[in-house]
């Protein structure tokens, strides 16, 4: 949908049914928004990196995109969101975006705590 909108569409978003939120999870080398503050500085650390998503058009790839306007900081989108946990263990990306789900998978999937949420973000609405 969100993509239709963007080239064109003729449709308005009535309702929306995501409220798992997003997390964007990184190896500890990658300080914390607890740690930093602010979300530029946390995006700031991905300068010149790349940050991998679910599909275009997914409310996380939006989100990032958004976020990181102006930046040098690569999107790089996964057909399945599975796919993302191995992306940062072989170290293709730096980060990556997803439900919570997303750093509880890239811990077991890599057999130990190396990723660990680095920021969240839940849309409260409006």
């Amino acid at each position: 949908m969100m993509i239709g909108i963007e080239n064109g569409l003729e449709i308005k978003c009535v309702g929306c049914g995501h409220v798992e939120g997003t997390v964007m999870i990184g190896s500890l080398s990658y300080q914390t928004y607890d740690e930093l503050g602010d979300v530029s500085s946390v995006l700031g650390q991905f300068e010149c990196e790349s940050i991998g998503t679910p599909t275009r058009g997914s409310i996380h790839d939006i989100i990032i995109r958004q976020l990181t306007q102006g930046l040098d900081i690569e999107v790089k989108n996964y057909n399945w969101a599975d796919f993302i946990p191995e992306a940062l263990e072989d170290g293709e990306i730096a980060a990556g975006m997803g439900t919570p789900s997303l750093a509880t998978a890239a811990t077991q999937q890599t057999h130990s705590p190396k990723h660990v949420p680095v920021a969240a973000h839940r849309y409260e609405g409006g």
